[in-house]
């Protein structure tokens, strides 16, 4: 059960735009706090109970990390900035049509 704990997790991480270091780590941290609790006599179930999901904690190891195939905060500044100056665009573009070729 601690391997596919330890997998879920592992796959959850692999979402994310972190380092495989930093990964590794928080693997060994959680694998040496399940160790820990089995240690101190609690089934496999309550060791996974006490540490939480991996969906649930997931939002907490990964925070401040992109999620991997995510738009950059560049991409999306440049998109803003076009989206902005379509309107403006679509003016000239008429007022020029309109009065330069009697449309």
């Amino acid at each position: 059960m601690k391997n596919d704990y330890l997998g879920k997790l592992r796959v959850l991480l692999d979402k994310y735009q972190m380092s495989d270091t930093e990964k590794d780590d928080i693997i060994n941290d959680y694998s040496e706090m399940y160790d820990n609790w089995v240690a101190y006599g609690m089934g496999e179930e309550e060791v996974e109970e006490k540490l939480g999901k991996p969906n649930s904690i997931i939002r907490e190891l990964a925070e401040g990390y992109r999620k991997v195939g995510a738009p950059s905060v560049e991409a999306s500044k440049k998109n803003s900035k076009v989206i902005a100056i379509t309107p403006f665009i679509a003016l000239i573009a008429f007022f020029i049509i309109g009065f330069g070729f009697d449309g």
